[in-house]
Parts: structure tokens; C-alpha cells; sequence
């Protein structure tokens, strides 16, 4: 009766093993150790009904061994698909990013991993991959900040090169500032092409300052029409939920708050701002504009916010190389 009851608690053993085994899904994700296991429990249950105990109890010992490596095994696999899918997440991210081409170095680089990552994972020690997964998983992440970080200077360098291509087209096409300025012009291009849009927007600037040199006499334009221009494109920025517009002509604006303003457009349907300019104050490269605005949202569910309704404002602004920029808004 010993003998059979230490058996009957060994094939309880194997079955209990079994159930966790199966809630990971050995049966499909390590179907050859599940079906030893389940092989020997069969066996063991044969044994069993012939009273063959000693017999039994050493098959059933097998099944739960081999339950065991099963639920071992699938708890592997089970974390090498949580870690690929992360770094799936992490590549869509990166792409939507623009990475692949503003960031071909880090992203490619990403992908190489990737690639090893899918090659382990198929290997008969799939572990292997789960480092190489968070590797790839890694890169793909700083790839991504890389092209954001190159997606606001890609605005800088577009908003200098239509300061200089206006310059350009009030420019005389003779004399030697012209002709420094078609230098840096195509220095400019090139380095755009390139994607070093930091030095794009140094050359484009340069160019945009020889062409004003070579521009023909005309009257002196009033900053303050240039300075209304910027806060109509800032108010274009937030009406077409333009990032990287709203970076050109604020281009101290935070990260967190390019953020913030990401995730109120992405919960509205339209985002308009009213701008009642009071005043502009001029002093030299800085510029105090103060007034009244007022922020319409439309909800995607139709809802109209007013935003708080009409408040007071003040935009403080400098003149630089690509012109008038927002450097705060209170």
C-alpha cells in the first residue's frame, strides 16, 4: 500500500507539472519534450494499472522531468517573442521617426542586430537572443533621437534656405558678394543632401547674407512686417499640427514640450489660434510683441474647447542669422 501510494503522489506530480507546462504552451513551443513527458505518463499509468509500482513510479519520474524541460523550454521561447516584439515596437518607432534616412548610420546599424537577433532566435539556443534583441532594441531607440534631433535642424536648414532664396531673388545677379553667396549657396545644397543640415544652415545663412549685399537699393523693410510673418507661421504650426514648423520658428523650444503639444494634437481634430497683436516694441535684434489670443480646440468627438478662453500674451523675440525667431511666449 506504501509502495502504491507514493506512487499515486509521483503521477500527481507529473500531471501538475503537465498543467503548467501547457498554460506556457510546451505542447506546440516544445512539442517534442511535451510529448516525452506525455509518453511517459502514459507509461506510467500502464504500470500503474498492472500494480508494477517500482516500475511506474521511475516513468513517471521521467514525465514530470520531461514536463520540466518542456516548461522550460517554452518559458524561453515565451521570452525571446516578448523581447522580439519590443524590439519590433522599437524599429516601427524609429522608422516613423524618419530614422532611415536622417539616422542611416544607427539605424542600419539597428537592423544588423536585428538580423542576428532572428538568426539566434532560431537556433537551438534561443536564449542567445534575447541580448542580442535588447541590443538591436537599444540602437533602434538612439537612432530615433538621432533623426529627431536632425528632423529640427532639417526645419532650420528649410526655413534659412527660404530666407536665402527670397534674398537671392531681390539680389542683383552681378558683383563679388553674388558670387561668394552662389559659393555658399551650393556648399548649403550639398550639405543638405548630405543630411549635415547644421552646416546646411550655416551656408544657407551665409548665402542669404551676400545675396542681401548684393540686393538693389530699396527702403529699409519695417521688422515689424517680418515679425508678424513669424507669428503668422507660428500660428500655421499649431493649425497644421506641425512639429517641425513650430521648431523653425521657436527653435528653443523644449523637447518635453514638442511633446506635450504632439499628444494635445493628437487628441483634437482641428487646433486653431486667434492672435490679436496690441503692440510691437523693437530693440534692436529683440522685440517684444504683446496682445490678446485665444486657442480654439475641436475635440475629435466634435466638442468645441475655447482653450480658457481669451487671455493677455507676450512673445519675445531675436533676430539672428535666419531672421526673427520666437525665443519665449508668456
Amino acid at each position: 500500500m506504501r509502495a502504491s501510494g507514493d506512487v499515486r503522489l509521483r503521477a500527481e506530480a507529473a500531471r501538475a507539472r503537465r498543467d503548467v507546462a501547457l498554460k506556457l504552451g510546451a505542447d506546440i513551443l516544445a512539442k517534442d519534450a511535451f510529448d516525452g513527458g506525455s509518453a511517459k505518463l502514459g507509461e506510467g499509468d500502464t504500470l500503474a494499472r498492472a500494480q508494477n509500482w517500482a516500475a511506474a513510479g521511475q516513468a513517471y519520474n521521467a514525465a514530470t522531468n520531461q514536463y520540466g524541460e518542456a516548461e522550460r523550454r517554452a518559458k524561453e521561447i515565451g521570452d525571446v517573442r516578448a523581447q522580439a516584439e519590443t524590439t519590433k515596437g522599437r524599429r516601427e518607432q524609429a522608422l516613423k521617426a524618419g530614422a532611415e534616412a536622417l539616422a542611416k548610420e544607427a539605424f542600419d546599424a539597428a537592423v544588423s542586430r536585428h538580423t542576428e537577433a532572428d538568426r539566434l532566435a532560431r537556433g537551438a539556443s534561443v536564449t542567445a537572443a534575447i541580448p542580442a534583441y535588447k541590443d538591436a532594441a537599444s540602437r533602434y531607440v538612439e537612432a530615433e533621437h538621432r533623426a529627431a534631433a536632425a528632423g529640427g535642424l532639417k526645419a532650420q536648414a528649410e526655413a534659412a534656405r527660404d530666407r536665402m532664396q527670397g534674398e537671392k531673388r531681390r539680389a542683383r545677379g552681378e558683383g563679388p558678394e553674388f558670387a561668394q553667396a552662389l559659393v555658399h549657396e551650393r556648399q548649403g545644397t550639398e550639405a543638405y543632401q548630405r543630411l549635415a543640415f547644421a552646416g546646411a544652415v550655416e551656408q544657407f545663412a551665409r548665402a542669404a547674407d551676400l545675396f542681401a549685399k548684393a540686393a538693389a537699393p530699396a527702403p529699409s523693410l519695417d521688422p515689424r512686417d517680418e515679425i508678424r510673418a513669424v507669428l503668422n507661421t507660428y500660428v500655421r504650426a499649431f493649425e497644421t499640427k506641425d512639429g517641425k514648423l513650430l521648431q523653425a520658428v521657436r527653435p528653443g523650444l523644449k523637447p518635453e514640450d514638442l511633446r506635450r503639444y504632439n499628444n494635445i494634437w493628437d487628441m483634437v481634430a482641428s487646433f486653431r489660434i486667434v492672435l490679436k497683436v496690441e503692440q510691437i516694441d523693437v530693440r534692436g535684434d529683440t522685440a517684444e510683441v504683446k496682445g490678446r489670443r485665444e486657442d480654439v480646440l475641436i475635440m475629435k468627438d466634435g466638442r468645441r474647447e475655447a482653450g480658457g478662453g481669451e487671455r493677455a500674451f507676450t512673445f519675445t523675440l531675436k533676430r539672428g542669422r535666419p531672421g526673427w525667431t520666437i525665443d519665449a511666449v508668456n
